[in-house]
């Protein structure tokens, strides 16, 4: 725990940094900078509620206005809905165990607010964060109800709903949306959102394949644009402690949503924090490249830094792991693992897609071609081909294997220690954290609607999605964009429906 706290230390402080500097760049964009949007004579379209984003959040919302009788439109600036987070993510949801899914299951049941606001640090805005707990369960039900199908139902820090992959997932809500009807705008970007002289949003100006666009929301536009971390300008300005760290979210993430908003005055929260998962691959082998895979540790193994030691109790969880992994010398690690371990992990493959896009057979086929994942007879050897100082790690693994055998690890206090390594071939995975979603974002209220500088809501402005901030305070805990995103898609699609 000692090793938490020095990191929680040194990411609050850069975040702080951080922090004081969006302060004044949120009042800069969002009130000094503002400026009107010509309300046009004629709208080129028109719904009563306008989604802005087609993934988990905006697909919920347009679920929720369908089903209050209003009329729901989505746009979107791809080409189609799979080109979304939600889309590439592991596909798993978090949810409150008041689900039915959990009823009559001991092991399932969490009170999901207390759980999170103490992983998030207690740093969550509580408002936020009890409306996504009091929530959850209502909006799983009814859009399992409506069509999706969970593969697993596990615990992890609450009901976590796995779906297989985020393809299953939205494969099934785009199923959903596609049965009631619910039309999509594709290859169609909000640029602006149009307000009156009051600051009530109107609509939005938007760019399709024939030129701009002017669509009228009669009663609300819902943000779902999704976060900002493939815009690497507003990534490096705002999540400092991250920077120069790996970023793995859909490349459509940058930032249209939080920059339309900010345009009207709309105020932002948390934007230095991210959910910094511990292990992800580069793209490609071109030189200073920063998007990535994502590598889901779901095994056992052993996690060194440049020096060969170890660094951190590996099972205090993905983003956890990846904010210590982030004040490691060139904030990178090495997952070691041996023959039985990355069997094992190759199981897990089976529950939960661990490399992004990646089957099975592409992991094996990569551990043999030796780019991304390095692979010997000896423990010397993997820490050669790793870059590693092999004397060095024979020695950590060494030590490792000593406190498999003792059930106990006095140096971070780690207590799942299942297996030693020894079992040949070894494998070594080169790994830099991964940026998977932004904390920070867009302030809303427990309705979903989008806060001004002064707290009050915008009319006609409501949010959900990775564009918001402040629900998970300053860590992401597993699975909860998909669930919050879900809830909170719901939220502002009744919202929005009932002109709140």
């Amino acid at each position: 725990m000692a090793v938490k706290a020095v990191s929680r230390r040194s990411f609050i402080k850069g975040a702080a940094v951080a922090g004081a500097g969006m302060a004044a760049s949120t009042m800069g964009v969002g009130i000094a900078n503002a400026y009107p949007v010509k309300i046009p004579k004629k709208w080129d379209k028109t719904a009563d509620v306008l989604i802005v984003g087609s993934g988990i959040a905006g697909m919920s919302a347009a679920i929720a206005a369908q089903e209050a009788k209003v009329k729901p439109l989505i746009i979107e600036k791809m080409s189609s809905p799979f080109f979304s987070s939600s889309f590439m993510c592991a596909g798993s949801a978090k949810v409150s165990s008041a689900t039915k899914l959990a009823k009559g299951k001991p092991d399932l049941q969490f009170d999901l607010y207390k759980t999170l606001m103490e992983f998030g640090e207690e740093a969550s805005i509580p408002e936020l964060l009890r409306a996504y707990a009091d929530n959850s369960a209502e909006t799983i039900d009814r859009l399992i109800e409506l069509g999706l199908k969970p593969v697993k139902v596990y615990p992890q820090q609450g009901t976590q709903v796995a779906f297989g992959s985020g393809k299953n997932l939205m494969r099934s809500m785009n199923k959903i949306v596609e049965d009631m009807k619910i039309p999509f705008l594709f290859d169609t970007r909000a640029i602006r959102l149009v307000t009156d002289t009051s600051g009530k949003v109107l609509g939005v100006e938007a760019e399709g394949k024939k030129g701009k666009l002017n669509i009228k929301a009669n009663k609300g536009v819902v943000l779902a644009t999704g976060g900002f971390a493939a815009d690497l300008e507003l990534f490096d300005a705002h999540l400092v402690p991250a920077k120069g760290a790996y970023w793995g979210v859909s490349p459509t993430h940058t930032g249209d949503g939080y920059r339309m908003a900010t345009r009207i005055g709309a105020a932002t929260t948390h934007m230095p924090y991210c959910g910094t998962y511990d292990a992800g691959f580069p793209v490609s082998d071109k030189p200073g490249e920063r998007q990535a895979l994502l590598l889901l540790r779901m095994a056992d193994g052993v996690y060194v830094n440049k020096k060969g030691e170890r660094f951190v109790n590996e099972y205090l969880g993905n983003t956890p792991v990846g904010r210590i992994e982030l004040t490691q010398p060139e904030k990178r690690m090495v997952i070691i693992m041996d023959q039985t371990i990355f069997d094992k992990w190759l199981e897990n493959n089976k529950i939960i897609n661990i490399v992004t896009g990646w089957s099975t057979e592409k992991i094996i086929e990569e551990s043999n071609r030796g780019f991304y994942i390095k692979k010997a007879n000896t423990i010397k050897e993997v820490a050669e081909k790793a870059g590693l100082p092999a004397a060095k790690v024979e020695e950590t693994i060494k030590k490792f294997n000593s406190y498999v055998e003792n059930k106990k690890d006095p140096d971070f206090g780690r207590t799942i220690l299942n297996y030693k390594l020894e079992k040949p071939p070894f494998y070594a995975m080169p790994v830099k954290p991964i940026i998977m979603q932004v904390l920070g974002g867009l302030r809303m209220d427990p309705k979903a609607r989008v806060l001004d500088a002064y707290g009050k809501p915008i009319p006609g402005l409501y949010a959900a999605g990775e564009v918001t901030g402040g629900i998970f305070g300053t860590l992401y805990p597993g699975g909860a964009c998909i669930g919050s995103g879900m809830t909170f898609g719901r939220v502002a699609g009744k919202s929005a429906s009932a002109a709140l």
